[in-house]
């Protein structure tokens, strides 16, 4: 018969995605993940199985806490809303906080040696949702007659923002700096600001 657990399994979770977030997949020990959650090894590999099923589950964690955004926020603000989510990911962070160093998915894929089916299920899954936002984001701005845009060049826009994002956040990692983008995202606004319409004064 299965022992009950006695910790709260969404703290232990988030604990362990910060960890991930930080320090990326292979370069946080079993040793760090008993530091950060708590959670003596033996524990760990009773709830979560092994260091992959734990990632699976912060994974999961971080892709259910970016919904809102990703399914609201930035589609419902149109252009305002997908300028502000690059504003954000350039802006100064407390090295101290996980997003100090990017997008943990993003940074999963920068950092495992070699991505297992489950893994890259999540990512492509979290790949598709930001693909979603932008095209939804941009297709908002269309409705609202604040863009000119076919269906096929919606598609081409929402390609190179998330080239951008993914780019973007790429550099912030690389160089352990959210402001090493600040140049690359002032670029890619004044290009979202040029697809407005000229309204006649």
């Amino acid at each position: 018969m299965a022992r009950p657990r006695t910790f709260c399994e969404e703290k232990v979770i988030n604990a362990a995605m910060n960890a991930f977030w930080q320090h990326g997949y292979d370069a946080t020990s079993m040793c760090d993940l008993e530091t950060a959650t708590g959670l003596k090894r033996i524990s760990i590999y009773n709830a979560f199985g092994d260091k992959e099923g734990m990632f699976l589950a912060a994974l999961d964690m971080y892709h259910e806490q970016g919904k809102n955004l990703f399914q609201i926020e930035v589609p419902e603000a149109g252009l305002e809303g997908i300028k502000l989510l690059f504003e954000k990911i350039s802006s100064e962070k407390n090295t101290e906080e996980p997003n100090h160093c990017g997008c943990l998915m993003v940074n999963a894929l920068l950092d495992l040696n070699k991505s297992s089916p489950a893994v890259k299920e999540k990512l492509l899954r979290f790949k598709q949702q930001v693909y979603t936002s932008f095209y939804q984001a941009l297709e908002n701005a269309r409705n609202q007659q604040l863009i000119d845009a076919s269906e096929a060049e919606l598609t081409r826009k929402t390609e190179y923002l998330c080239g951008c994002l993914w780019g973007a956040i790429a550099t912030i990692r690389i160089d352990q700096n959210p402001c090493a983008a600040k140049g690359m995202v002032a670029t890619i606004l004044d290009t979202i600001q040029g697809w407005k319409r000229h309204q006649n004064s």
